[in-house]
């Protein structure tokens, strides 16, 4: 999973104005979700819950909950994803990058 990701990142990185994690945060669809990529977005998207829950200290622990809960109540989506985190899409990408990085397969 690991492997897989980190390839996908460095290979889409430059595909149009967002990177993967954004393409992957504005997916509202399933049908594009679980499209060609759905092996790559299925591993983005559980290294993505891995670092806003243990990243970084957890510093992004309660804002994600916060999300879910959000999400929840149907108020979900990009805008209040980054509201909450108080990050934008560019320093997501590099966050969730580097910390995808640093991890070791077990």
């Amino acid at each position: 999973m690991l492997k897989l990701a980190r390839t996908w990142i460095r290979e889409t990185a430059g595909d149009g104005d967002a990177g993967p994690v954004e393409r992957l945060v504005r997916t509202r669809e399933p049908l594009v979700f679980y499209g060609p990529d759905a092996s790559a977005n299925y591993s983005l998207s559980w290294l993505l819950c891995h670092y806003l829950l243990h990243g970084e200290g957890g510093r992004h622990a309660a804002a994600f909950a916060a999300y879910i809960q959000a999400e929840a109540r149907n108020e979900g989506g990009p805008g209040p994803f980054y509201d909450l985190l108080g990050l934008d899409p560019a320093q997501l990408e590099r966050d969730v990058a580097a910390y995808i990085d640093k991890l070791k397969a077990t």
